[in-house]
């Protein structure tokens, strides 16, 4: 019977659901997926790059600064971050290089 067995064996993960119940919860996470686009991380990178703490003392951007603070400002969710990863690397080579 799929969907009515128990899969892996982690407690308190996606180990304690059923099939049926996994895949429910996929499709709701790809439902509530965040809004990254071309202009939500542009928006985000500019916020970060702006920031005085994200600055090398010779005025030069620390890029693992800004990539953090724009990843925690929009917070995307695991079938985003490939996309916010893609999209902050395009626009740092267009709009800051």
């Amino acid at each position: 019977m799929t969907g009515t067995r128990p899969v892996g064996n982690m407690v308190g993960s996606r180990g304690d659901m059923t099939e049926s119940e996994i895949d429910f919860q996929r499709q709701m996470e790809r439902q509530t997926s965040t809004m990254i686009s071309y202009e939500t991380v542009t928006a985000a990178m500019a916020k970060a790059v702006a920031m005085v703490e994200n600055l090398n003392p010779d005025g030069s951007i620390n890029w693992n600064f800004v990539d953090a603070d724009a990843f925690m400002e929009l917070a995307p969710n695991n079938w985003d971050v490939d996309k916010f990863y893609c999209l902050f690397e395009e626009i740092a080579e267009e709009q800051y290089s």
